[in-house]
């Protein structure tokens, strides 16, 4: 089967190499990685021949999703399977329903890892995926790829599930970590274990373009709420340290 892959960053870049064994995989990219894709044994293509793939997967942040989506959808096919792998739900799979053909499988996903925590590997890592517009059995197929060839913990939920989980898990963390890279917390020897975590979180969190922040933020209808919250708690304890 062909695979076609829109976006070519470096999650991008993470998946194909676990993807390539089962498909021929094509990619495009608004850039020239001509070089990159030959030495990864993967074939660069216009956005037609990707989006015409068996399989396709959007792989660029919600910013840019709609109007990917009216630039592919004459192209895709009528049984085609359209992924995405956005870090929020709700809003790509409300426009992939909207702007798909109506027989076009549709499968939102959120992989739970990235470039750095999955450069080791991902066997043992989550994915979530929501089935969108998609047959049982079908989905139960995919389900059991991701599960027993690529090795990953499959987690089933709605994209409202997703979202509301994702406002602690992702929005809230993530707040936290560009807290601490701006701030530039250094390496010292009078390390405890609980600063190593803070470094760690830096370590994971620093390369991360800052169109993903903003995603993870600001297209997550749950997440205002969450860091709110967090930020009432720091002045509640601030007040509390610098009171009488």
């Amino acid at each position: 089967m062909t695979l076609g892959i829109i976006g070519f960053g470096a999650f991008s870049e993470l998946i194909i190499k676990h993807l390539k064994p089962f498909f021929t995989i094509y990619i495009y990219s608004r850039r020239d990685v001509s070089k990159k894709a030959r030495a990864m044994g993967v074939k660069v293509g216009t956005l037609e021949k990707v989006a015409s793939c068996d399989i396709v997967i959007i792989g660029v942040v919600v910013q840019y999703f709609e109007d990917t989506l009216k630039k592919i959808k004459k192209f895709i096919k009528p049984d085609a399977l359209v992924i995405d792998v956005c870090s929020v739900k709700i809003k790509p799979a409300k426009l992939m329903q909207k702007y798909l053909p109506k027989t076009t499988n549709i499968v939102a996903t959120h992989p739970l890892f990235g470039p750095q925590s999955g450069k080791d590997g991902i066997k043992g890592l989550k994915i979530v995926v929501c089935p969108i517009r998609i047959k049982a059995n079908n989905f139960k197929k995919i389900k059991g790829f991701l599960k027993n060839k690529l090795g990953l913990v499959v987690l089933e939920r709605t994209p409202k599930e997703h979202d509301k989980q994702m406002a602690y898990v992702l929005a809230l963390t993530h707040f936290i970590g560009k807290a601490i890279i701006e701030l530039d917390i250094p390496e010292t020897q009078q390390q405890t274990v609980t600063y190593n975590h803070l470094l760690k979180i830096k370590e994971l969190l620093v390369d991360d373009s800052d169109d993903l922040f903003l995603t993870i933020q600001k297209e997550n209808p749950y997440a205002k709420n969450i860091r709110d919250k967090f930020i009432k708690k720091l002045n509640e304890i601030k007040l509390k340290l610098e009171s009488k």
